[in-house]
């Protein structure tokens, strides 16, 4: 379990990933501009909206900064 932005939610870490993706909303952080383009689990290409540098609490009170692409998990059109 974590908290962002004051909400409770089950995040997954993974360490060895290249990007950490978060979908739009869940976060109110401000959305910058991003050159990151990221190719999802079934090889297509992620549609990216941007990043987000989000303070992330974990339920064991450890607390950090990570940047996040921000994807509705959607693919580009080919």
């Amino acid at each position: 379990m974590g908290v962002i932005d004051g909400r409770s939610m089950i995040l997954l870490v993974d360490t060895g990933a290249t990007v950490s993706i978060i979908k739009p909303g869940v976060s109110k952080q401000t959305i910058k501009e991003t050159e990151v383009a990221a190719i999802g689990v079934t090889g297509h290409e992620l549609v990216i909206e941007g990043s987000q540098e989000i303070p992330v609490e974990f339920s064991n009170g450890e607390c950090f900064s990570q940047k996040f692409t921000v994807s509705p998990l959607n693919i580009k059109p080919e």
